[in-house]
């Protein structure tokens, strides 16, 4: 099909320290992070733009015709960043992975690279494509010596075209960047730093109180991070869990709060979503919900882990809310089968820890 030769808005939002983030051993959870911040940033789109390519880390939109006013432009850019850095933090109270890529989320930032300029438009099977000079341009645009990783870059031909005057009243800084075939190429460039420092941390999480709860209680001679490893590797729970056959859990997706899996035991699978989890440097405190038996409102089951002298005690349980006619049978019948399980399930992590710290020493 013959090109639509066009003009207008080149816009393209970068998430950067992509490259330090995604490692081959962890890029499953890197992509998964990847792809909900890239989702964000189309959701977010406010100035009707038209997103043309998804190129790995970076979104390419474009606008024909009446190009936005400054203001529209520059609330786009920190609305975007305040969406990004917002769900960054959410990611990072919320995800409880220990592998460098979720430990790394708080590294990513986002920059923001703008031009105006020609470009041809075709479509090759339904699917737009556009090029020209200018395409190349704001494409190497991104390639900067802008230091920092949250900041928006206009080229001159846009910062002119949206107003110099507010470009420089609103704290962008004149620069030059060189290119090859391009020469020198003058551009403008706003540190977004202060903005992102100003994005709230979201509320910490509570665990919801239920009325009714039992639990045993084990000592163990290891380290709050032997029963961490174990107790947070969902895939590895039928080595020690007793009873548990088989566990079906989406091994590619991060552990954090939503994350879903279902437990496998004799005649009964389990449907489980991790809903909790507080850590810091003595103690840790881990609840999933159960999809609940007929005979409750609710079900949950916590292991609760804490440092003592130079080993640990784990406690793990169940918190449940009864619905009236079956809180009787639940407590005659149920809870002396889990109550027994759980003994046996806490023996089991203690041999596995104690068996571990030994074979290491």
């Amino acid at each position: 099909m013959s090109p639509d030769h066009q003009g207008g808005l080149l816009l393209i939002p970068d998430i950067s320290g992509f490259t330090q983030f995604v490692s081959e051993v962890e890029i499953s959870h890197s992509e998964h992070v990847i792809a909900e911040l890239l989702e964000l940033l189309i959701n977010g789109n406010r100035l009707g733009l038209e997103l043309c390519e998804i190129e790995g880390d970076a979104l390419f939109f474009y606008k024909q015709g009446a190009l936005p006013d400054f203001e529209a432009m520059l609330e786009q850019v920190n609305h975007w960043t305040r969406s990004f850095h917002g769900h960054l933090k959410l990611l990072e109270r919320d995800n409880y992975c220990q592998c460098g890529a979720c430990q790394n989320i708080g590294n990513l930032g986002l920059k923001v690279v703008g031009h105006i300029g020609e470009f041809s438009i075709y479509a090759v099977k339904k699917k737009i494509k556009i090029i020209g000079k200018d395409v190349i341009l704001v494409h190497r645009l991104l390639k900067n010596h802008v230091e920092g990783q949250n900041y928006v870059l206009y080229s001159r031909a846009l910062s002119e075209r949206l107003g110099s005057g507010r470009v420089r009243a609103a704290g962008f800084q004149e620069r030059q960047e060189n290119y090859e075939t391009f020469g020198d190429v003058p551009v403008d460039v706003l540190d977004l730093t202060q903005l992102v420092a100003e994005v709230p941390a979201p509320p910490p999480r509570e665990i919801e109180q239920l009325p009714r709860k039992f639990s045993m209680e084990i000592e163990i001679d290891g380290t709050l991070e032997d029963a961490a490893k174990l107790i947070l590797n969902h895939a590895g729970w039928p080595g020690w869990v007793a009873g548990l056959e088989q566990m079906v859990v989406d091994q590619s997706a991060p552990i954090r709060v939503g994350h879903h899996h279902v437990c496998v035991f004799p005649g009964n699978p389990l449907s489980i979503t991790l809903e909790h989890l507080i850590r810091d440097k003595d103690e840790f405190t881990f609840v999933n919900n159960i999809v609940p038996p007929p005979l409750l409102h609710e079900l949950k089951s916590i292991f609760e882990v804490r440092t003592v002298g130079s080993g640990i005690t784990v406690k793990y349980g169940y918190a449940y809310a009864p619905k009236f006619l079956g809180r009787r049978k639940f407590e005659k019948d149920i809870v002396p089968m889990l109550t027994e399980q759980g003994q046996a399930t806490l023996q089991n992590l203690k041999a596995k820890i104690e068996g571990t710290a030994a074979a290491a020493g």
